[in-house]
């Protein structure tokens, strides 16, 4: 499922930028096919990928918490 977010065009839609995987793709794309270097791309771009990594991050450990807490419906 995540594999083919490494394909999303990012620079038409700009919103897809914080799914998991677009943004870093994104990034090295542009570094790659413009020739620059990733200290040099604008401080926005790698922030929103570490927004989006530790955003997700969180996600998956809360979701992990609630889930082994016992609070979860048990079957």
């Amino acid at each position: 499922m995540f594999i083919g977010l490494i394909a999303v065009p990012v620079a038409q839609y700009p919103l897809l930028k914080w799914l998991p995987l677009a943004q870093g793709d994104n990034l090295l794309r542009t570094a790659m096919q413009d020739v620059v270097a990733l200290w040099n791309l604008p401080p926005t771009e790698p922030g929103i990928l570490v927004v989006t990594g530790v955003g997700y991050l969180v996600a998956g450990y809360a979701a992990f918490h609630y889930c082994h807490s016992g609070r979860a419906v048990k079957a």
